[in-house]
């Protein structure tokens, strides 16, 4: 606990600078406890920073009762998820429009090392700095992202074979329709045909045998 800096006397005349000096003195410094808790009850806003730039409180006033974070956007509205040993790195990040939940490497040497999760008042956005996105099960990648490709792993896990989709730069707007069935594609090297097809003439498969 912070150390008393005035001892009050009977009748003594309180001032508004001792007793600033009193507060700040627990304001600036450090409190700790061994048993208890710390606690705010319904609807009472916990802040933090000097001008009250993000506030968490239990709300009541929601449909469900939920507990709120609120970040202050003229602030840059971003709440980080970081190595506690990276708090003194500045990773430079530009303000976001929206509020924003970065989760940064444990490594401060990358500033870009995050992914980033948002709404931005249309669609839902996950952005990685830097590095592609894995999607995983059980801790193997099962569908990787990058660029302009998906990778799938399919049921071997970590055999070294993936299928791999790429998406060559469309120069106009394109579209591929999975019809409303059932569909399977047989082995062999496929060509699917550009413009209209003629009949149900879709793809030439070299060396197939079926196409069901």
């Amino acid at each position: 606990m912070p150390n008393r800096l005035t001892d009050w006397v009977i009748n003594q005349i309180l001032t508004d600078t001792a007793l600033d000096a009193e507060f700040d003195n627990v304001y600036t410094g450090t409190i700790d406890r061994t048993a208890g808790r710390w606690g705010a009850n319904d609807d009472i806003a916990t802040t933090f920073g000097s001008s009250q730039d993000c506030v968490i409180e239990y709300d009541t006033g929601q449909t469900s009762d939920c507990l709120l974070l609120g970040l202050n956007m003229s602030d840059g509205g971003i709440l980080m998820l970081l190595d506690n040993a990276d708090r003194a790195t500045n990773f430079a990040l530009a303000a976001r429009t929206n509020p924003s939940l970065i989760i940064h490497s444990a490594d401060g040497t990358t500033a870009a090392d995050y992914i980033e999760f948002q709404h931005d008042q249309t669609n839902a956005v996950i952005n990685a700095g830097v590095g592609d996105i894995l999607l995983q099960q059980a801790g193997v990648t099962r569908w990787t992202f990058t660029a302009n490709t998906i990778v799938a792993e399919g049921t071997g896990a970590d055999d070294a074979f993936e299928t791999t989709i790429t998406v060559t730069n469309p120069t106009a707007d394109r579209s591929v329709t999975i019809p409303d069935g059932d569909v399977t594609l047989t082995t062999g090297t496929s060509t699917v045909r550009t413009g209209t097809p003629v009949d149900n003439q879709i793809a030439f498969w070299t060396t197939a045998t079926t196409l069901e």
